[in-house]
């Protein structure tokens, strides 16, 4: 459904394609006005087969600037910035309650990059509070990848907390019954291992420290392949 498109320098820009209904055409438009509610909006204000109410509030002409900006910032802290926008910008899948083909790429896509910006911030920060944070805004976007449960589980582990990764485990069960799924075996004796007494961390208290207050599986960049 995407193809390429000349941009001004003549180089090829991403393109998503919108077939639009009752062969009225073919919208070919750059991401970055494909992707904004007022392109969509102008492009399709006269079809009345079209609900319009729930087009996006992420504006993701920006959300797309961010995200490439992280990538090609000159420092650490320009490029931390810029991961930090993009996970700001973001507010949820694209045009939300509107059910086409044509949303199903960009949605994800979107959806990839605030995942793979709340990463990087994870990995950057020693602060174990924001850690906590950012795996918990990347759960929103994920929850049904059993590995970020775990890693926010270790968190908290970490913290003295085995409370929360009782709490945490039975977090993802729910969330897998939405789907008629279970956790793999793997993450069943991973939790368990967490929860034994043999683990490193099981001998600490479960209450918060002094000064601290509480706050397809694969990792926090990397969206599970379980269906959302």
């Amino acid at each position: 459904m995407a193809e390429p498109a000349r941009a001004a320098n003549g180089a090829h820009a991403p393109t998503f394609g919108i077939q639009l209904p009752g062969g009225a055409g073919y919208l070919a438009l750059p991401v970055a006005v494909a992707l904004s509610a007022a392109a969509i909006r102008r492009s399709l204000r006269r079809r009345r087969d079209y609900q319009l109410d729930d087009l996006p509030s992420t504006p993701m002409p920006y959300f797309y600037t961010a995200a490439r900006r992280a990538g090609t910032a000159p420092s650490p802290d320009d490029r931390a910035a810029a991961h930090r926008r993009t996970v700001e910008l973001y507010r949820g899948d694209l045009c939300t309650g509107l059910d086409r083909p044509w949303l199903t790429a960009p949605r994800e896509d979107a959806r990839r990059r605030v995942l793979h910006a709340l990463a990087t911030l994870v990995g950057s920060t020693d602060d174990p509070e924001e850690k906590l944070g950012l795996l918990e805004r990347a759960l929103d976007h994920d929850p049904y990848n059993e590995q970020l449960h775990l890693r926010l589980a270790s968190q908290h582990l970490a913290l003295g907390r085995t409370e929360a990764v009782r709490r945490i485990q039975e977090r993802l069960r729910v969330h897998l019954a939405e789907i008629d799924e279970r956790p793999t075996p793997g993450t069943v004796r991973a939790f368990q291992d967490l929860l034994s007494p043999a683990h490193p961390n099981s001998t600490r208290a479960s209450s918060p420290r002094p000064g601290l207050t509480p706050g397809n599986r694969g990792t926090a960049g990397s969206p599970g392949a379980r269906p959302r």
